[in-house]
């Protein structure tokens, strides 16, 4: 077993004894085991790359969280907009740099809620994340603080039942990526029902005092169909793709119980791409102890 890659245009080869982990996440990994021959025989064969192992699940059972944002304009003060962008940005940076504090030190979101979209759920099945932030893009395309004082409020759902894929159109390219987000009208209507959610939220105290205007989708938004066009047009990944190197026994599945890829000798994957399905929450605690416990599972194949 080995890995070949290419150096100053050269292609290298370098072979281990013990085993390769592949842990290049949910669309790397599938990209390059496709890449080496281990996928869909008749789609690799399409491209000349010659099959090794087929294995028709990589790159498929591709699932994420869809992510849906709602922003408000409020009082000033209530945003950290204009903190972060100009001159001042420059002197927060030089706050945190020689002190410690100040809106750099804080993360993504400042506080979350999980809850039940509908009187039937027994679970809950959105988290929505509040920012005293919000983002733009400027006339270059780069994305960065708003210019106006604005809150942002981000509604996920939990536990999308769309699934998407990773595939290669090219033998050395990058590759395609689908998410196949609302592909199921259910995973929609959990969106819809995060949105009602932020709408009582923001129209209590203490933040009904502080919101000027809903600005997106906005007041204008009443009703069924206005709110899903909303959402179909503005769903996006909350970057937490899993499952495109799906564990399981079934003939579909790409790697075993032990992770090792099915039909390979000393092959393991070994990120979030091995989920069967996606956690019902930030995926990067369950990545985490999918590496503790592949450590251990390889620890006890190499004693024996």
């Amino acid at each position: 077993m080995g890995v070949a890659f290419e150096q100053s245009g050269a292609t290298r080869i370098v072979r281990t004894p013990g085993e390769v982990i592949v842990a290049a996440g949910a669309i790397g990994s599938p990209h390059l085991l496709l890449r080496s021959g281990v996928g869909d025989g008749a789609d690799l064969a399409a491209l000349g790359i010659a099959p090794i192992v087929s294995l028709p699940g990589v790159g498929r059972n591709l699932a994420d969280h869809p992510y849906v944002h709602m922003t408000f304009g409020v009082r000033p003060g209530a945003s950290l907009n204009p903190l972060l962008r100009g001159w001042r940005a420059y002197v927060q940076g030089a706050r945190w740099l020689f002190t410690r504090r100040g809106p750099l030190t804080i993360g993504a979101s400042q506080a979350v809620a999980f809850v039940r979209g509908g009187p039937n759920v027994t679970r809950p099945d959105l988290q929505i994340n509040f920012r005293p932030i919000s983002h733009a893009f400027d006339s270059a395309g780069r994305l960065g603080p708003d210019s106006a004082d604005r809150v942002t409020a981000a509604i996920c759902g939990l536990r999308p039942l769309s699934r998407g894929r990773v595939w290669l159109t090219s033998p050395e390219g990058p590759p395609a990526v689908l998410g196949g987000y609302l592909g199921e009208a259910a995973d929609e209507d959990v969106l819809v029902a995060g949105i009602d959610w932020v709408r009582r939220i923001f129209a209590s105290e203490p933040l009904q005092s502080l919101v000027l205007a809903e600005d997106k989708p906005g007041i204008s938004a009443v009703g069924d169909g206005p709110i899903r066009q909303f959402v179909r047009e503005t769903v996006q990944t909350m970057c937490h793709p899993v499952g495109t190197c799906r564990m399981g026994s079934d003939e579909k599945a790409v790697v075993d119980p032990r992770l090792r890829v099915r039909g390979i000798v000393g092959l393991r994957v070994v990120d979030s791409s091995i989920m069967p399905s996606i956690v019902s929450g930030n995926t990067v605690a369950a990545t985490y102890m999918i590496a503790e416990k592949a450590s251990d599972m390889i620890r006890a194949d190499w004693r024996a």
